[in-house]
């Protein structure tokens, strides 16, 4: 009898606990449920925002066609395809190419067309930094899409990407990103300071007959110097917005750099510097501590998908 009523009991616990445990499941999938139907909606919805110039700007929901010139690297990171990708005439961005195949291009060596643009059918116009804006330029695009304009676009590339996710319902895919980057930037700077220690780094940007340094605040030198804590020859480390000041063959020797990346389009435009006897007699080109790279994610433009590559090109050249 005692058995009878204890089996009872337990049947009736058991079913009360599956009661419960029904009920708290329905309970998650409709908080699942409705968690996604939250997030369908704020992807639905447009974006009101204020850009670095002022003007209030209605994102649309879902663009489908991004014009961002200079911003493909944080829109490709993003998981999104612009409808054109910048180019200097035939100059394209090497660093994206493999991301932008058969992306159209949007010639801006003569600067920002708006007829160009308008021929792109664009929902929304991306511009990395004011210069692209002067003038009537800014009302001619608002025209054709909403355009929201960046102060500092490429050097500021982490808040512009933080930026963009807002925009497009994708922070924590931003977030995300630059998280990842930090940490392959920490890895790299580890093994790097290990091969070479404090020895000064320096990076010349070879254009046409001029050669410029690249500073700590702009490009790979926001990569080499900041994210990666290398050290810069005292000529390098300076500020503002002169990144690229000018130097001569004949000033290079007084950087004393223990190592030179040289950045140029092509080999051919720089061999006026490799075959100038100034050159050649430089301890770090004597050592073999000089190193030819890519114009394209060096000097050209910033962001995930650039600086990871400058991060991969600078780890292969001072671990060798």
């Amino acid at each position: 009898m005692r058995y009878q009523r204890n089996t009872i009991a337990m049947a009736a616990m058991l079913t009360v606990m599956m009661v419960g445990m029904t009920a708290c499941g329905a309970q998650q999938s409709t908080n699942t449920a409705t968690n996604a139907s939250a997030k369908v909606k704020q992807a639905n919805t447009p974006v009101v925002m204020k850009d670095d110039v002022g003007h209030k700007v209605t994102i649309p929901a879902n663009p489908t066609r991004v014009l961002a010139p200079f911003l493909e690297d944080e829109l490709v990171t993003l998981g999104i395809k612009p409808v054109a990708q910048l180019a200097l005439g035939q100059d394209v961005q090497s660093s994206l190419q493999t991301q932008l195949k058969n992306v159209p291009i949007l010639d801006m060596s003569s600067g920002l067309d708006p007829e160009k643009v308008l021929s792109f059918n664009p929902d929304l116009i991306l511009l990395n930094n004011t210069a692209l804006a002067t003038g009537n330029k800014y009302a001619q695009l608002a025209k054709i899409a909403p355009t929201y304009v960046f102060k500092y676009g490429a050097q500021d590339w982490r808040q512009t990407l933080l930026t963009m996710g807002k925009m497009f319902h994708k922070t924590n895919k931003a977030k995300q990103a630059i998280q990842n980057y930090d940490q392959e930037a920490q890895d790299a700077s580890a093994k790097i300071h290990k091969a070479i220690g404090n020895k000064t780094v320096a990076v010349l940007w070879v254009d046409g007959k001029s050669i410029y340094i690249v500073t700590k605040d702009w490009f790979s030198g926001q990569v080499l110097y900041g994210d990666m804590g290398l050290t810069p020859p005292k000529v390098a480390d300076v500020s503002g917005d002169n990144g690229f000041p000018p130097i001569s063959m004949e000033k290079i020797p007084s950087m004393h750099a223990d190592y030179i990346f040289l950045v140029s389009d092509s080999k051919s435009a720089a061999n006026w510097v490799v075959d100038d006897p100034v050159w050649k007699s430089l301890p770090a080109v004597q050592a073999g501590h000089s190193y030819m790279v890519s114009y394209g994610n060096w000097v050209q433009t910033s962001g995930v998908i650039a600086n990871t590559q400058t991060i991969k090109d600078a780890l292969a050249d001072l671990t060798k």
